[in-house]
């Protein structure tokens, strides 16, 4: 038995699941509270300070990051390799139920490294470095941690959520080893030329979910819930945020220099 599996059956146990998926919509309140201190409380309470020094912090929590999604993305690969043969079964099939229900510990896996991301912001405002908390960062962290907390406690899920938790992880492995690199100052730099393919990568992931759940509703493959239409949104949506980014921040680069 993996220790995934093993997790699993803890999870499954039905005291276990209702105490935590009970107690996981409170969790909203951390998100209420995220976006108040990182754009109001924050930056006023920082405005007289000088900032802090969290380099040593910022190495350990990058990299303990990425080691995080690694082991995400090692599970979340398997499984979805394991149950790339029910892509198209209707959601209340018990065999479907079963399969979704299997991946309950690699859920709440990516439900805590959603929110252990929120630190990232919060060490944007401590350091006095305002310009990074964009919109379509805060954004960004805001909505997956908002996601996150449907698909625990969603009953019914569609298959598209395994491939991005998938892909999403992976990315975030990659993500957070480039910032835990540039953690280190400016004795890293000349290793992190590979920023512009990182953003690049990022983009990818979206556009793969965009290709596979427009073809996966368009030919009938899975039943549209309404869970399924807000990601949807949600993928366009954040596609269209990163391709602004880019465009801003490496096209606008090249034609200054």
């Amino acid at each position: 038995m993996s220790f995934a599996e093993y997790m699993n059956e803890i999870i499954l146990e039905s005291d276990v699941r209702n105490r935590m998926e009970g107690s996981v919509k409170h969790a909203y309140w951390i998100i209420f509270f995220y976006i108040i201190f990182v754009k109001l409380i924050g930056p006023a309470w920082m405005k007289n300070r000088k900032p802090f020094d969290l380099k040593r912090v910022m190495i350990v929590y990058n990299f303990l990051l990425s080691t995080m999604n690694l082991f995400l993305s090692y599970q979340a690969n398997s499984m979805l390799i394991k149950c790339w043969h029910i892509r198209c079964m209707n959601p209340n099939d018990p065999e479907y139920y079963q399969y979704i229900l299997s991946l309950k510990f690699v859920g709440w896996g990516a439900f805590f490294e959603k929110f252990l991301a929120l630190l990232d912001t919060c060490f944007f405002v401590l350091r006095k470095k305002d310009n990074k908390v964009s919109f379509l960062h805060v954004f960004h962290h805001s909505v997956m941690c908002v996601i996150s907390i449907w698909l625990i406690t969603a009953l019914k899920i569609g298959f598209f959520v395994i491939i991005a938790i998938g892909l999403n992880t992976f990315v975030h492995f990659i993500m957070y080893f480039y910032y835990g690199l540039a953690a280190f100052g400016k004795s890293m730099q000349k290793y992190l030329w590979w920023k512009k393919y990182l953003t690049i990568l990022q983009i990818g992931q979206f556009i793969i979910m965009f290709i596979y759940m427009t073809t996966s509703f368009s030919i009938g493959c899975q039943k549209i819930q309404w869970i399924d239409v807000i990601c949807y949104v949600f993928n366009i949506c954040i596609l269209a945020l990163f391709i602004n980014f880019y465009k801003h921040a490496f096209k606008n680069t090249k034609k200054l220099s």
